[in-house]
């Protein structure tokens, strides 16, 4: 019966969330929820509204920073991600939350937290960190860097840790020498390994090579919307409907003046 009343004590005295002030608190609630306007109803705007105009978004293999890190300003991500929430929603797109800490010191903050991403088919696992400073507008995001840590397609489930990268990385490097590898095989092999960036440099080498290769094209356009060079999206989209005028371009890959790319 003490040891009763003593957690019962105990329980009654601590807050909810006990290792998260107030501030931390309001500072999770708007990440979640401008993160969830995004993925679940992509809403720009909202989305948006957490994150400062000089905000840093890094999308990263581990923890800790290396060569294969995607980094992008505010305005370069507002553009990716305009094009990518043109495409259609499934209805199965859902982002769920654990594991949130936030630590508030002063006027910085920073926030952790275990993310997944399901959608149709699948799910994605990442940990997301998020550095946060208060401003005259009030908290705001000033950099975010995630990074994966399993993906589920069906019933297929990846795990990514260290010995994962390594062999991915083996295997692209291996890749990248055989001659007699298929751009498909070869791009990947890359994207399996992270090496995104290596990806869209391959695509475009390929276009150089072949240049009435309309799948070449094809990949070099979704692989610029990936790392961030939206001009080349423009100009490997023209080129490829140039090739292939009857081809259903994504909407993703529609030229952001298109005013018919966000119809149905």
């Amino acid at each position: 019966m003490r040891r009763l009343i003593l957690l019962l004590t105990l329980f009654f005295a601590a807050p909810v969330g006990a290792q998260m002030n107030d501030e931390g608190a309001e500072i999770a609630r708007a990440i979640k929820e401008a993160e969830r306007e995004g993925y679940e109803h992509h809403e720009l705007a909202r989305h948006l509204a957490v994150y400062a105009d000089d905000a840093v978004f890094v999308k990263g293999r581990r923890e800790a920073p290396d060569a294969y890190d995607l980094r992008f300003d505010h305005e370069t991500m507002a553009n990716r991600l305009a094009r990518q929430y043109r495409e259609p929603l499934s209805g199965e797109e859902r982002i769920y939350f654990r594991n949130v800490k936030v630590e508030v010191t002063g006027d910085q903050a920073t926030m952790t937290a275990e993310v997944a991403q399901h959608f149709f088919g699948g799910r994605d696992e990442l940990l997301a960190r998020f550095e946060v400073a208060r401003t005259d507008a009030g908290w705001r995001v000033k950099a975010v860097r995630t990074w994966p840590t399993a993906q589920q397609i069906g019933p297929d489930i990846k795990r990514f840790s260290d010995t994962f990268w390594l062999e991915a990385d083996k295997r692209a490097e291996t890749n990248l020498t055989d001659e007699t590898s298929s751009l498909y095989t070869r791009l990947a092999t890359l994207l399996e390994a992270r090496w995104t960036m290596r990806a869209y440099q391959e695509a475009c080498a390929a276009t150089e090579r072949r240049p009435t290769d309309t799948e070449a094209w094809l990949a070099r356009a979704r692989l610029a919307l990936e790392v961030g060079a939206l001009a080349d999206v423009d100009k490997a989209a023209a080129r490829l409907m140039k090739l292939a005028p009857r081809q259903d371009l994504p909407r993703a890959l529609r030229p952001l003046a298109d005013k018919g790319a966000s119809k149905p």
